[in-house]
């Protein structure tokens, strides 16, 4: 098991070209500093926050989108580099992958158990399910914005609360 774990935390997660804008304009791109958060106006200090958000959102209303197979993808970091200020890096991955698997039919005993091929299907198979999840949950986020287009900019916790919503 621990070597999915490290496996994956070497993973670039992708996102659909479409949701570039998106990104950009509720995460700060460059710099995770609070003074340039405020000074933009930045809902997520990073890029990596909005994925997550993203994420479980898409987790939590089970709404999982494919990738486009046309190559319409971008990555921007290795999991292994997010690094939240409150938590460490190590524990927000576990908490993602423990969630990524809870949505799996994995036998967690059995996964002791499989060959070094098996393991790269598996970790495969888990940023399958993180980049659909993350691609569902910004489908979300863009299908509240077309409805209300100031939902989002309108409170400081319209993201906690449209999760409230759900």
């Amino acid at each position: 098991m621990k070597e999915i774990l490290e496996s994956f935390k070497d993973k670039n997660p992708r996102y659909t070209e479409q949701h570039r804008g998106l990104i950009d304009y509720y995460a700060t791109i460059q710099s995770s500093s609070d003074e340039v958060k405020t000074r933009t106006g930045k809902f997520f200090s990073t890029v990596y926050e909005f994925y997550l958000y993203a994420a479980f959102l898409g987790m939590r209303t089970n709404n999982r989108v494919p990738l486009p197979d046309n190559g319409k993808t971008l990555t921007f970091m290795p999991i292994k580099e997010w690094k939240p200020q409150k938590w460490t890096a190590s524990d927000l991955v576990n908490f993602l992958f423990m969630a990524l698997l809870e949505k799996t039919d994995t036998d967690l005993y059995e996964l002791e158990k499989i060959s070094e091929d098996e393991v790269k299907q598996k970790i495969t198979d888990l940023q399958t399910l993180l980049e659909e999840y993350a691609n569902g949950g910004f489908d979300r986020i863009q299908a509240k914005i077309d409805e209300d287009k100031y939902y989002f900019i309108n409170s400081d916790y319209a993201f906690v609360d449209y999760l409230e919503e759900l």
